[in-house]
């Protein structure tokens, strides 16, 4: 029995319905078959036109009205047993009467049957929906701003796209660049129609995502999905599935239509009437045209910097990761983050891996944050592969070389995330490694799960496409590296090439163009990428490379802003000393840097350099001199409480900045005249005038200082500074050196001449400073120790003349453009002098040392030009230590800005401390057979030494004396050596 009843509820199921269309005809045949001969008339009053209605068609009525009611009831009650109905007329047993379904057919589909059908099945479809591997990757979505036809959203929801979902045809586009979340939303999007959330009825979703032929229609797939998602034994009927896709009761999502290739293209075709979905979402890269179909346009926006925290937040609380960060911790990997990516919005996918890379550094599995999208890619592969059991993982670089292979040739052809075939990426792999091909391929594909193979079976892809670009891209660079000249420019063309042959617009290759241009940036000097490639490779995704530098500097300008009010010092600091190198673009950053400086809760060394930002921003435009100026002068003259020392600090950086924009010069001079004014705050004034300067020859205003019984004395004195126009917009400033006689060493009873002695066994017994007269002529020395600034502007803009020159060779903890350039040998300072001799026509040289004792003693005979002693607060030198009767001080531990401390009597800085100079005489260990008349002492010298003096940083005052003599080998460098130079030449105003 219970094998017969699904027949016998179909038979009468399907003979209730096709009886109620068929009662007229079967109502009159029974009543011709059963009626007996009709009586005689008889005369009566005429019937009603009902009654008479009733009378003539009694039976047909009762039948179709009893057919009706239970056709009602089964619709109310037990709709699926509609769907039951055969597809051809029945036979009624036992009689040759066929019922005529073709009449009936249309009830078989009505909305409340389709209805129960997908309430019977979207809990199991729902389950096999959220586990495929496109869906369950995105599992996690949060909420983000689009574009929903223009007009911003925030949040996008389910009722936001009801409109949409209302009309007969529904086709909504999501459309952005590849990482964007163009799939998660789509998923999203699903789940809410799962849940009547896009209209009153549940929506069954079916994910498009396989290439379409003619042997593969759209309307199969549909049907094998929805079998597959309904866990169905027999497949679903054609006509059902026609008439679920019509009555918009199936979604249909098309995923990544734009790396679809052309005979699935040909296929999505929204806009013709028997294309069979009529709720269907698109997503593109391209804002595909679908026949100009009116449709929902969706296009999801890049996370701005002040969303990134909220993003990163909510997406650590969905994986229920917070608690392992601390909120230091959380804020500095979201800084990170947005200086890797920088001067740019991110994607959702970008942000979503960098977090996890965040997770499992935290959980101590993973090394450092990558500071590059394309280092971001690759670290990914790494967190993947790093989840395989010991013994059945690979090796992490020839895993990124695998996927580096599959990815180009995915790209190759089209230069869009595409599908490659099988055969192509084994002959690719067989380069990288001929053993064992298909073991290598099924890892990537069933145990990291990059790599997707398309049915039938005989193409692959890569399942994320930022991944497949930036991977694709890592390789052409690495592929270019042998021959950049040629490369290159082929490269070039062969993208008009690509865009001609498959008729896109630069857009639909925009993501990996500038996965290329990213890659180009990170491995510029590694791969020898000519300059000029990454603004051409701009210009071929569509952009002006101007106008994206300028959206690039804007973008990083507004973070740098934000780190202004960052928690941790380090990056306050860090971002204002930024800002001041960005120039005129930096504007709008004047009031939080103004803010910065003048508020006491902010520590002294961020106000500082918030002070040094702004001059540098002062002195790119009048406009901004103008209106920064007014405050930093205010600044400079309040009054400040004595017992607080940071307040007089900021008062000096105020003044220092003035000098640096050129402003402020009767109130720098007021200071610097006052001798009320404390020291630190004259010197401020003394090197801000000196910034601001005066034609070249023409007197600047200085501070001198002499130290006597711990007593300090001032002296303002204008000296005339000449100025040698270098490249780079830099001058160098120079003083004349008046000629004259001067008793060169130090007398027996100097402190300090005990050194040599003590520690060099060689010099056992020798006077090394002995006291002789010199006749030195006159000469030109440069104020102050060669400038990191003026060492970049010679070493690369002035061509090489015996060797090569590392611009930027300064200790990475000393860095700054007028503190002393270091860690620079003895021959790379001739190779300078030599540059600069060469592109001036004059000489310059090193000075002899001599030259350099003569012009640092200015006419004195102390050990220091300074007087008997040093203090902290007149030089840069390990103060830790005294000499003499002086008193210990300040141990700065680093170079200072040149000029900090004043001058001597010649208008030199920094002869003391600071760093050592080196001179041009060998070694000689004493003065015996010196020359008498300034010049270097090469002959019989020494040769693996030469002369440095005045002592460094790090050194104690003994070996700062004006005497004091020390030695190393040419090809010495260190952060504690610089050198200036010399002119052999008269100046003349």
């Amino acid at each position: 029995m219970p094998s017969l009843r699904s027949p016998l509820l179909s038979f009468l199921a399907a003979l209730v319905l096709s009886t109620a269309a068929a009662a007229p005809a079967v109502a009159q045949s029974l009543a011709q078959s059963s009626a007996s001969p009709a009586p005689p008339e008889a005369t009566a009053e005429p019937a009603h036109p009902l009654a008479e209605l009733w009378q003539q068609h009694q039976t047909s009525i009762s039948i179709g009205t009893l057919l009706l009611l239970s056709y009602l009831g089964v619709l109310g009650f037990r709709p699926l047993l509609l769907l039951r109905l055969p597809a051809s007329d029945l036979s009624i047993p036992y009689t040759s009467w066929k019922i005529p379904l073709g009449w009936v057919r249309f009830l078989k589909y009505r909305n409340r049957v389709l209805d129960a059908w997908v309430n019977q099945h979207w809990k199991t479809a729902q389950k096999s929906f959220l586990d495929l591997p496109a869906v369950s990757q995105r599992a996690i979505h949060i909420p983000l701003p689009v574009y929903l036809n223009n007009q911003p959203i925030d949040p996008l929801t389910g009722d936001s796209l009801r409109p949409a979902f209302s009309k007969n045809t529904a086709v909504l586009l999501i459309t952005e660049e590849g990482g964007a979340g163009k799939t998660s939303l789509a998923c999203q999007i699903a789940l809410w129609g799962l849940n009547k959330q896009l209209c009153q009825h549940r929506l069954l979703p079916v994910l498009v995502e396989t290439e379409l032929d003619d042997k593969q229609t759209l309307f199969e797939v549909i049907r094998g999905q929805i079998n597959a998602l309904t866990d169905q034994r027999d497949p679903i009927a054609p006509e059902l599935l026609e008439n679920l896709l019509r009555r918009r009761r199936l979604l249909v999502i098309v995923d990544h239509l734009s790396e679809m290739g052309e005979e699935t293209r040909k296929q999505i075709t929204p806009h013709l009437a028997d294309f069979p979905a009529k709720a269907l979402v698109v997503t593109s890269r391209l804002l595909e045209p679908l026949g100009n179909l009116p449709k929902t346009i969706l296009k999801p926006l890049r996370i701005e910097g002040k969303s990134l925290s909220r993003f990163m937040d909510a997406y650590l609380e969905a994986r229920n990761k917070r608690g392992l960060f601390e909120d230091e911790d959380y804020f500095n990997g979201c800084r990170r983050l947005s200086q890797m990516v920088g001067q740019r919005n991110i994607t959702v996918l970008l942000a979503r891996l960098y977090a996890d890379q965040m997770i499992e550094q935290q959980e101590g599995v993973g090394g450092i944050l990558p500071s590059s999208v394309p280092e971001l890619m690759l670290s990914y592969l790494n967190q993947l592969n790093r989840s395989i059991e010991d013994t059945n993982r690979r090796d992490h670089l020839a895993v990124q070389q695998d996927t580096q292979h599959v990815a180009w040739e995915c790209l190759k052809q089209t230069y869009r995330p595409a599908t490659a075939a099988k055969p192509d990426i084994e002959k690719a792999l067989s380069t990288n490694g001929a053993d064992d091909i298909p073991a290598r391929l099924d890892y990537l594909e069933t145990r990291l799960r990059l790599v997707q193979t398309l049915e039938p079976g005989n193409k692959l892809r890569i399942v994320l496409d930022p991944l497949a670009e930036y991977l694709a891209a890592l390789h052409w660079v690495d592929q270019c590296r042998e021959n950049p000249a040629e490369s290159w420019p082929a490269f070039l063309d062969s993208i008009d090439q690509v865009l001609a042959q498959t008729n896109d617009p630069p857009t639909a290759i925009q993501g990996f163009l500038l996965a290329v241009r990213d890659c180009c940036k990170v491995k510029q000097k590694e791969a020898q990428v000519p300059e000029e490639i990454p603004d051409a490779l701009a210009r071929k995704a569509g952009l002006d490379p101007a106008e994206l530098k300028k959206i690039e500097e804007n973008r990083r300008i507004s973070l740098l802003i934000s780190d202004l009010a960052d928690p941790d010092e380090e990056y306050r600091i860090r971002a204002a000393k930024d800002l001041g190198k960005r120039g005129l673009a930096a504007a709008k950053a004047t009031p939080n840097l103004l803010g910065m400086a003048e508020n006491p809760n902010q520590t002294l060394e961020a106000r500082l350099e918030a002070l040094r930002s702004l001059g540098n921003l002062g002195a790119c435009s009048d406009s901004l001199k103008a209106d920064i100026a007014p405050q930093l002068i205010a600044l400079l003259q309040q009054d400040h409480d004595p017992n607080q020392p940071d307040e007089l600090a900021v008062r000096r950086g105020a003044a220092e900045a003035l000098g640096a924009m050129q402003a402020g010069k009767a109130e720098l001079q007021a200071i610097l005249n006052n001798d009320q004014q404390p020291l630190t705050l004259r010197q401020g004034a003394a090197r801000a005038l000196g910034l601001i300067g005066a034609p070249s020859g023409q007197p600047v205003p200085m501070l001198i200082a002499q130290l006597r019984e711990g007593q300090i004395s001032t002296q303002v004195k204008s000296i005339p500074v000449y100025q040698q126009a270098l490249p780079l917009e830099q001058v160098l400033n120079l003083v004349a050196i008046p000629g004259g006689e001067f008793l060169m060493g130090s007398p027996p009873e100097e402190e300090g001449r005990d050194y040599y002695q003590s520690n060099f066994p060689d010099l056992a017994g020798l006077d090394v400073e002995e006291q002789h007269r010199v006749t030195v002529p006159p000469f030109s020395m440069s104020q102050f120790p060669i400038t990191q600034a003026q060492w970049r502007a010679v070493a690369t803009a002035l061509p090489p003349v015996n060797q090569e020159l590392d611009p930027d060779p300064a200790n990475a903890s000393f860095k700054g453009g007028d503190r002393p350039v270091e860690s620079i040998s003895w021959y790379e300072a001739i190779e300078f002098c030599d540059r600069l001799s060469q592109h001036t026509g004059k000489t310059y040289r090193l000075p002899s040392e001599a030259e350099w004792e003569y012009a640092c003693r200015a006419g004195t005979t102390d050990p220091f030009h300074l007087g008997d002693t040093l203090r902290s607060d007149l030089a840069n030198y390990n103060a830790t230590y005294t000499y003499g009767n002086g008193a210990a001080g300040v141990y700065r531990q680093a170079t200072t800005e040149v000029g900090s401390f004043g001058v001597n009597a010649f208008g030199l800085a920094d002869m003391h401390g600071n760093v050592y100079e080196w001179c041009l005489d060998h070694w000689h260990p004493t003065y015996e057979r010196s020359p008498t008349d300034g010049s270097a002492w090469i002959t019989e010298g020494d040769d693996c030494y030469r002369l440095v003096r005045g002592g460094s940083w790090n050194y104690i005052p003994a070996f700062c004396r004006s005497a004091f003599r020390s030695r190393n080998t040419p090809r010495f460098r260190s952060y504690t050596v610089g050198f200036r130079v010399v002119g052999v030449f008269p100046w003349t105003p």
